[in-house]
């Protein structure tokens, strides 16, 4: 015979209390209640304080005389779905949740998870976690018949779903409440690893990184993350290519809404395009859109940087050392370089044959070859070569532009000014308003013309000019990057 739950209610009306909410409900289709224990099976449904539960089976055990609901253990099994008094819900296969100490352990059966779905930031924003276990710490408004969930910790083969674009796994997270006046949980959400040999992974756009541990504050939709390692989706140069850009640092914090990253500590970047880029102190990447997906779309670096990059098809090698700043511009395809005003802080450019000097700079790259076109370096622009016990080179300009695929280089002076030249293994001094330095192709040796009113001799004044700006760099050569 089928009793319904609603009678055996009836039946135990002794421990209810007129302070008990009229909208605390018990149903099943199957019911028995020892005086203790009421155990309930076949669509059970309960509305309590914590909010509407339904499963299978459930056992609710008595509790004292006076309180707010007359169960203070809930058990339930099979299909368990709570639907907290806000957007979260709790789905697992087991649930015990004890009221009085205010606790709750939610397990799942083999090859399946226990999950907890909500939408934080004024419900816009999606978060799910899922685990193996889920324990769960209460608490209950004062003079009234509501329950909240004060934290979540997740165990085992945790994943985190965030915002429709991150996904986390880690060995445990938890989620930490710094809000209790909201029916939301608000706060941090922490995933990290339960061993020293295992690392929380974050999957984004395609991309995926590794780290110690992830930080995400949900109020402000920021992430903070602990010694990553791994790759993000770059658009840099090229608007139809994508080319994965893979960095390390010390700790990287994300801001989703604003779509920035700030890189902090012995960064390091490495790009196709760009090559190997270094900052030793932050590095800030922002992220731009394209076919409703996020790239990387300009990079900022103040301080010490360098950047060494190789092209395979013209065999252009160049480093570069930055003590001001750097600035990797993707929507106009070029990189920037400023120095401090410090003499000894200049931007320093270096190839296998040449050291330059100058006060900025500039790459430009083609979007069709999605390759460098040409290097600009201006103000107090020195040139030297790179071996000191051969023939000298070296130069003085105001601007210096070279061209990758004719490898020509030409120097040029502002009205007033002329270029100073000297090649010691040709033999060769020169002034001139400008300079011509091109490869000989059947020699490989660097050729120079001088254009406008050449003179092939130094005044005393350009001597002085060299012997201030030149010379005490020729003697002191030194590669200034760090391999």
């Amino acid at each position: 015979m089928i009793y319904r739950t609603v009678f055996l209610l009836l039946l135990s009306m002794p421990l209810w209390t007129k302070e008990t909410s009229l909208d605390q409900q018990v149903s099943s289709t199957h019911a028995s209640y020892d005086g203790n224990s009421l155990l309930l099976e076949g669509k059970v449904q309960l509305q309590h304080g914590l909010g509407n539960m339904h499963a299978e089976q459930a056992r609710l055990q008595k509790q004292e005389i006076g309180k707010d609901f007359p169960f203070s253990l809930i058990h339930l099994q099979e299909n368990v779905v709570v639907s907290l008094k806000n957007t979260s819900e709790l789905l697992c296969d087991f649930a015990e949740l004890d009221f009085v100490a205010l606790k709750g352990i939610l397990s799942s059966l083999e090859g399946k998870k226990v999950s907890y779905k909500d939408f934080i930031q004024k419900g816009t924003v999606p978060l799910r976690l899922t685990g193996k276990h889920l324990d769960l710490l209460l608490s209950k408004e004062e003079a009234t018949t509501e329950y909240k969930i004060s934290s979540v910790l997740v165990k085992q083969e945790v994943q985190i779903e965030y915002s429709n674009d991150f996904l986390l796994k880690s060995d445990e997270a938890s989620y930490q409440n710094t809000d209790p006046q909201n029916s939301h949980l608000h706060g941090i959400l922490q995933a990290y690893p339960t061993s020293s040999t295992s690392k929380c992974q974050l999957f984004y756009q395609g991309e995926q990184l590794d780290a110690q541990s992830i930080y995400i504050d949900v109020d402000h939709n920021q992430l903070t993350i602990d010694q990553p390692n791994g790759s993000l989706p770059s658009h840099l140069f090229a608007e139809k290519q994508t080319s994965p850009l893979f960095f390390t640092c010390k700790k990287l914090l994300w801001d989703h809404d604003k779509e920035n990253l700030l890189l902090q500590e012995q960064v390091t970047l490495e790009e196709k395009t760009l090559g190997t880029l270094y900052a030793e102190k932050e590095l800030f990447l922002q992220l731009g859109s394209s076919s409703e997906k996020k790239f990387i779309q300009s990079i900022q670096i103040d301080g010490f940087s360098h950047i060494k990059h190789e092209d395979s098809s013209s065999g252009w090698q160049h480093k570069f050392t930055c003590f001001g700043n750097l600035h990797v511009d993707g929507e106009n395809n070029q990189i920037l370089f400023t120095s401090p005003q410090q003499e000894e802080k200049r931007l320093c450019y270096e190839d296998p044959e040449l050291i330059i000097r100058a006060r900025k700079g500039r790459i430009e790259y083609s979007e069709a070859s999605y390759k460098p076109i040409s290097l600009t370096l201006q103000g107090d622009v020195t040139i030297q070569s790179t071996e000191t016990s051969g023939p000298r080179r070296i130069g003085l300009a105001d601007t210096l532009t070279y061209n990758p695929e004719t490898q020509t280089i030409i120097l040029s002076a502002l009205p007033k000014k002329r270029v100073l030249f000297l090649d010691e293994g040709q033999n060769l001094t020169m002034s001139a308003l400008e300079i011509h330095l091109v490869q000989d192709a059947s020699t490989g040796q660097m050729q120079a013309k001088g254009i406008g009113n050449v003179q092939f001799s130094f005044s005393s004044e350009e001597n002085n000019l060299l012997n201030k700006w030149v010379l005490p760099l020729a003697e002191e050569l030194t590669h200034v990057i760090p391999e």
